[in-house]
C-alpha cells in the first residue's frame, strides 16, 4: 500500500506539472503540432489495408487529430471515438458525420451513435500528458484508456504528444497500465521498447 501511494504521489506531481506546461501553449503552436501530427499520421504505412481506426477528439491543447479522421472518413475507413459511460468507463462508437457528435464528459465532444464492440480495431489513437521510451503513457489518472484498449499484441496503440511529451526518465508503471506500441510527436515517429513491437514488424 506504501509503494503504491509513492507511485501515485508522483504520478500526480508530473501530471500537474505536464498540465500546466501543455495549457501554457499558445493557439498557434497547437494549430501548427497537430498539422505536422495529422501529415505523418497520413503518411504511415501503419494504416495501409486498415478499415477502421479508434480516434479521439482533443481536449485543450492536446493535438488535434481531426484532419486526419476527416480524410479517413472520406477514404472509407471506419472511424471509432470514445464516450464516457461512467467513472473510469468508456465505450467507442462509430461515426460517419461530424454532426454525430455532442458535448459530453469534461466538454469534450462525443459520439450519439450507438456502440460498437472495439476489440477487433486494428489500430487506436491515444493521446496522453507523458510517455516514456517504454511506452508508458501517463494519462489523467482515471484509468479510461487502460481499461478500454485492447490488450498488448491485440491492436496497435499510437501514443499522440508533443516531442517535449516524450519523458527521458521512466515513468512509474503499475500491472494495469497499458503501453502505447509507437509514438507520434509533430517532428516525426517514435519507436518504444514496449511489448507491442512485434505488431510493427
Amino acid at each position: 500500500m506504501v509503494a503504491a501511494a509513492a507511485v501515485d504521489s508522483e504520478k500526480a506531481k508530473m501530471r500537474d506539472r505536464l498540465k500546466a506546461r501543455r495549457a501554457a501553449l499558445d493557439e498557434p503552436t497547437a494549430r501548427t503540432g497537430a498539422r505536422q501530427v495529422c501529415e505523418h499520421l497520413t503518411e504511415s504505412e501503419l494504416f495501409e489495408g486498415v478499415d477502421r481506426v479508434a480516434g479521439y477528439m482533443a481536449r485543450g491543447r492536446e493535438l488535434n487529430v481531426h484532419a486526419f479522421l476527416d480524410q479517413l472518413l472520406e477514404s472509407g475507413v471506419e472511424v471509432l471515438l470514445p464516450r464516457v459511460v461512467g467513472a473510469g468507463q468508456m465505450e467507442f462508437c462509430a461515426i460517419d458525420d461530424w454532426d454525430q457528435l455532442r458535448p459530453g464528459s469534461f466538454g469534450i465532444d462525443e459520439p450519439t451513435t450507438p456502440p460498437v464492440d472495439h476489440n477487433d480495431t486494428p489500430v487506436f489513437l491515444v493521446p496522453g500528458l507523458g510517455f516514456d521510451e517504454e511506452g508508458t503513457r501517463l494519462g489523467f489518472g482515471m484509468g479510461y484508456y487502460d481499461r478500454a484498449l485492447p490488450p498488448v499484441g491485440q491492436a496497435l496503440a499510437v501514443g499522440v504528444g508533443y516531442r517535449w511529451q516524450l519523458l527521458d526518465k521512466p515513468l512509474p508503471r503499475q500491472p494495469h497500465d497499458r503501453p502505447m506500441d509507437v509514438l507520434v510527436t509533430p517532428e516525426g515517429w517514435h519507436r518504444v521498447d514496449g511489448p507491442g513491437n512485434s505488431l510493427l514488424e
